[in-house]
Order: C-alpha cells, then structure tokens, then sequence
C-alpha cells in the first residue's frame, strides 16, 4: 500500500511539473503598432534590454497606415523600451499570458509617447 501511494505521489508531481514546464516555453504575440504623427522619424524598439527594431517610420491614422511589429515572446513578464529619434522614450513591463496588442502614439508638437493595451488587435480604415 505504501508503495502505491508513494507511485501516485511521484505521477502527480511529474505532471504538474509538465504542466507548469509546458506554461513557460508557451509563446504570445505582442503587436506593437506606432500608429500616429510618425513622419520618418528613427523608432527603436528593445525588449528585455535586446535590440530587435531600429527602423524609419511613418504613419498616417487618418488614412490607416500605422506601422506593425509583431513578436513571439514567452510566457511571462518583458521589458519594453521604445525610442523615437533617440531622444523620446516610453518603457514598461508587460505580463504576456496572452496574446496582446500596444499601441504607441506620438505627439511630435509635444513630444510625447502614449501607451495604448489591447486584448484585440487594432484595426485602421
């Protein structure tokens, strides 16, 4: 009887032990899009300190051109840097444990980078 307990034992913890391994080599999507007032401006995009976009961009809202990068990360939290002509930064952390989608605007009057998290992909006309 022991014997069976302590088999049962060791199955049980093998499989929350897949489980759980299973949960961290699971990938999401993070869609970054730089949506307005980009007019060849540099844009740098670092997750987790790595370099992975350093790109002209420009956009127009009005019209639906909005500039898109997709990435297939691990389950769990990043570091996210964006930077615009290398003087205007936005950062953060986000959890992925599920697909999500950001948004990134650009006031070049002000200067100013605004953060925008979706559940949904965004769409332009």
């Amino acid at each position: 009887m022991k014997t069976k307990v302590i088999l049962l034992v060791v199955i049980i913890s093998t499989l929350l032990a897949t489980v759980a391994c299973n949960k961290q080599n699971e990938k999401h999507l993070l869609r970054i899009d730089l949506q307005s007032d980009y007019v060849n401006n540099r844009a740098k995009i670092y997750i987790d300190n790595q370099l992975l976009v350093d790109s002209l961009v420009s956009t127009n809202y009005s019209i639906g051109l909005a500039q898109s990068f997709d990435f297939n990360l691990s389950h769990q939290t990043h570091q996210v840097q964006i930077l615009i002509d290398n003087t205007q930064e936005i950062r953060f952390a986000i959890k992925l444990n599920k697909d999500q989608y950001i948004g990134i605007t650009y006031d070049s009057t002000s200067h100013i980078l605004r953060r925008n998290i979706s559940d949904n992909p965004f769409f332009y006309d």
